[in-house]
């Protein structure tokens, strides 16, 4: 079929070619023709100039025979005008012979012919043209009557002469366009008959050639229809015969039949498919009417649930109402105790006043005694003279603790604050309890670092909380123990770290957080026995708590370390480089 289609478009675009450069050439001939035409009308304009200027000359000529006055620039400006139309005319008509040569139009005889003609006249006429110019030329320049008479009659003849060959020429060019009227017409006819005639033979042949393979398709597309009314019927017993069609149609024919066949498969596919949804749904019905069982159960034990935490609700109410009152209590008693606390304070600093004064008395006499002012004692009376001094040193040293710690907690004891350098600090401190840690026969260390960056703080103090801690370290250390200060500094945190670790009788995980408090021992209380330095005496309690609120104070923090009891234990506390606006 596809040969067959080829071969029906091959003679067809043959048929138009062929026709097609027949009726180029005619529409060339016919606009040769109407260029000369166009020519030669132009021509017929340029004779009626000719005519009219050669006619104005011979006038003018007349005149001066006759004695009459004329200007001899009109003569000039006729003859001018004349030969200038004369070389436009000669132009024209070469022009045209040019297309009748180009376009073979000598094959018609009379137009060649004419052509030819009108070219010998045109120039016939230059040569008398030439001799009437000299003869007008000697008419201005002579004053000879006699001759000027001859030189007219010359003129009048050559004039004459011209008018007569321009009569001919009007007379070829009229004829010529009569003929070329009359080409131009039967080309023009010519031209609408070959077009007609084009188009109808076209249309014909292409009704027979769409004819021919509307037929010849016409076959396969009935089978086709009939194969798809049968697919809508869902019937896809029948594929179609590949045999039986075309060849170009054959790889249509195979894929219909390929998708006859995976219809099949999806019509078998389908028919599982939906067995196999009706064994779901036939699940699915089993499913919800247990779901539904369940969901009633559930419900059930939801009403069961809401109930029991609505009856929760309205015991967290009541206990909610309990707590008010429980709260309002506590922040009476907290009134109450805050209130008790304030005088508590102030019945210490009364006390510490009221003991104090007759302590400086009582300090002051035994000084006196022991030294002598009063004559000589005996040694047993010196022995209880140095007793009662020792108990009055440790007395006045309680009542420094007590009077130190309610400064602090009161902050009435403010900081004063100001750089200091740590190492200079370091030994002081050391120099300090040197003294008291050879008595026990303990060892005293220090482990700083070279330098240290300037530290912001109250340099008595952190001085006081470092003396306490050794000497804490001191009381529960047995002889000749170790005792090891130090501090580093913490770039990331920027502060210093300072510490105090001993190998003596460590703390218990339980107790650590509660070491710190006011009053507080780690031992019972009816084991307690009063002290300086002794192995595990003790205080009134206030040492580390007036360390907590002095370090507090300068925006830093305290903590105690130990892995448990006779492991030893470490305390530390850390100050920043600088404190904060508030503070200051």
């Amino acid at each position: 079929m596809r040969t067959r289609l080829f071969t029906a478009l091959f003679i067809l675009t043959v048929y138009l070619l062929t026709m097609g450069f027949v009726l180029i050439k005619n529409v060339q001939k016919l606009a040769s023709f109407e260029a000369i035409l166009l020519r030669e009308i132009e021509i017929q304009e340029i004779i009626n100039d000719l005519g009219t200027n050669i006619y104005r000359a011979q006038f003018y000529v007349y005149q001066r025979q006759s004695g009459e006055e004329f200007d001899n620039d009109r003569i000039i400006s006729s003859i001018t005008s004349f030969e200038t139309d004369l070389a436009k005319l000669a132009e024209l008509y070469q022009f045209n012979i040019n297309v009748e040569r180009q376009n073979c139009l000598h094959c018609h005889v009379a137009i060649d012919d004419n052509l030819g003609n009108m070219e010998q006249k045109i120039q016939d006429i230059d040569p008398l043209l030439t001799n009437y110019k000299q003869n007008i030329s000697s008419l201005f320049t002579s004053l000879d009557a006699k001759r000027n008479e001859k030189i007219i009659n010359d003129i009048k003849k050559f004039g004459n002469k011209i008018i007569s060959e321009m009569n001919y020429i009007h007379h070829i060019s009229n004829q010529m366009l009569n003929e070329l009227d009359i080409e131009t017409r039967k080309n023009y006819l010519a031209v609408n008959n070959q077009i007609i005639l084009t188009l109808v033979l076209g249309i014909i042949i292409s009704i027979a050639i769409i004819a021919y393979l509307i037929v010849y398709l016409t076959a396969d597309i009935k089978r086709l229809v009939q194969q798809i009314n049968l697919l809508a019927q869902n019937d896809f017993s029948e594929p179609l015969a590949l045999e039986k069609t075309d060849q170009e149609m054959r790889p249509l024919v195979a894929t219909f039949n390929k998708i006859i066949e995976e219809l099949k498969s999806r019509e078998f596919k389908l028919k599982e498919n939906a067995k196999a949804i009706n064994q779901a749904n036939a699940y699915l019905e089993r499913i919800k009417l247990t779901l539904e069982d369940k969901v009633r159960q559930r419900t059930k034990e939801l009403d069961q649930t809401n109930k029991e935490i609505i009856s929760h609700q309205l015991k967290l109410e009541a206990t909610y109402s309990q707590l008010q009152d429980q709260t309002r209590e506590l922040e009476e008693k907290n009134t109450r105790l805050m209130e008790l606390d304030g005088m508590k304070s102030e019945f210490i600093q009364m006390a510490n006043h009221e003991i104090r004064t007759p302590m400086v008395t009582i300090k002051g006499y035994t000084e006196l005694l022991l030294g002598g002012r009063f004559g000589k004692l005996p040694e047993k009376a010196l022995n209880c003279l140095r007793i009662m001094e020792r108990s009055i040193n440790r007395l006045t040293k309680v009542l420094e603790n007590i009077q130190n710690y309610s400064l602090v907690e009161k902050k009435r004891w403010q900081p004063d604050f100001s750089e200091i350098d740590i190492n200079g600090l370091f030994r002081d401190v050391y120099n300090d309890m040197r003294i008291i840690t050879e008595k026990r026969n303990q060892n005293l260390r220090m482990e700083l670092q070279p330098s240290y960056p300037k530290i912001i703080c109250d340099r008595n103090q952190i001085y006081q909380v470092m003396v306490n801690l050794v000497i804490n370290s001191i009381r529960y250390s047995p002889d000749q123990s170790d005792i090891t200060i130090s501090a580093r500094y913490e770039k990331e945190t920027q502060e210093i770290i300072f510490s105090v670790q001993d190998t003596g009788m460590g703390i218990e995980q339980k107790e650590l957080k509660r070491v710190s408090l006011p009053f507080y021992e780690i031992k019972n209380i009816r084991e307690h026995h009063s002290g300086t330095i002794e192995f595990n005496s003790a205080g009134t309690g206030l040492g580390l708590a007036i360390v907590k609120r002095i370090v507090e104070n300068h925006n830093g923090h305290v903590w105690a370390e130990s892995a448990g009891l006779w492991k030893g234990s470490t305390f530390s506390f850390s100050l920043p480089l600088k404190p904060n606006k508030s503070t200051t």
